[in-house]
């Protein structure tokens, strides 16, 4: 580690340099890291002025910048996932931006079952907007590719939409205002075509059996299309 203090005014920062070597990071991939790897880490916060600015940089995974008030409650937050800069919302809570490769549904079920029994919802800042591009979703009972993620709060009705556009699969999970259950909406679904006995290719640990559905509140569900293959069953 290097701790670098420096003193000029309305400039002035503390900065903390690592490169990891000797932690681990169990998280989803390409997050997670072993204790031999080493991962260029930076976390940088201004001393002076009103706001308090902090970003942290890990490798070309991801960057985090906040923005906060000292004696005030909140702040607004942005992170990229992968190469990019980070933006903040314009209200306070966490932006998301970026691109994901390979993602592993389980493994991110297990990370948020995990956050949320080790933090309380008052913790976290609380998520504005999202925009993600994932190239492939494994470990689902059905296989996604070239998703486009896309969730938008709107804090003064207390409702927020998260949509999902795929090849075989587009819809939209919402929570309206006031009370009452989650509306699933999917406009299209499209199975595989009938086949033999599937291959098994995944680790039993992996697979749907083994998430934390328990997490899961009230659904409402709403199909439109359904299709296996080409064809339109209803």
């Amino acid at each position: 580690y290097q701790l670098l203090h420096n003193i000029d005014g309305s400039d002035s920062q503390l900065v903390v340099e690592s490169d990891f070597a000797g932690v681990t990071l169990d998280l989803p991939a390409p997050f997670g890291k072993s204790a031999a790897q080493k991962i260029p880490v930076a976390w940088r916060m201004s001393l002076a002025g009103r706001e308090r600015h902090m970003s942290l940089g890990y490798g070309q995974l991801l960057e985090l910048v906040a923005v906060s008030v000292p004696q005030e409650q909140g702040l607004r937050a942005g992170l990229m996932l992968g190469p990019g800069k980070a933006s903040l919302p314009v209200s306070q809570g966490l932006r998301v931006d970026g691109r994901l490769g390979l993602v592993m549904a389980p493994e991110w079920w297990q990370l948020l079952e995990r956050g949320l029994s080790g933090a309380g919802q008052s913790d976290l800042p609380l998520l504005q907007q999202a925009s993600l591009t994932l190239g492939q979703v494994q470990g689902l009972p059905l296989e996604l590719n070239d998703v486009q993620l896309k969730f938008v709060r709107d804090n003064e009705a207390g409702a927020w939409q998260l949509r999902l556009d795929a090849a075989n699969l587009v819809g939209s999970l919402q929570k309206p205002a006031g009370d009452g259950p989650l509306q699933l909406s999917i406009e299209r679904l499209r199975l595989p075509a009938a086949a033999g006995e599937p291959h098994k290719t995944e680790p039993e640990e992996a697979t749907v059996a083994n998430w934390p559905w328990q997490l899961l509140p009230a659904l409402s569900l709403e199909l439109q299309q359904l299709y296996q293959a080409d064809e339109l069953l209803g």
